[in-house]
């Protein structure tokens, strides 16, 4: 089986990309084929090389939510 694992971390890392590696890790050593879907610089991705990594944009903030302390455009509660 082909597995395409993509870290969802809110900022770049170590707390997503260790549930997915260590999935990953698992799946390696039952035989499936793995890679990772990140962004370039991604910690561990590349260093541990259990399969290959296709770069990701890293998402960007529209810049009139910048300063707002709002990730998504959503209404902040109060």
């Amino acid at each position: 089986m082909k597995i395409l694992f993509e870290p969802l971390g809110g900022a770049l890392g170590i707390g997503a990309i260790t549930r997915c590696l260590a999935m990953a890790r698992a799946a390696v050593m039952r035989g499936h084929q793995i890679a990772f879907l990140a962004p370039d610089g991604y910690p561990l991705v590349d260093e541990l090389a259990l399969g290959p990594r296709f770069p990701a944009p890293a998402p960007v903030r529209p810049p009139e939510l910048v300063g707002t302390g709002e990730t998504d455009g959503a209404p902040r509660r109060s």
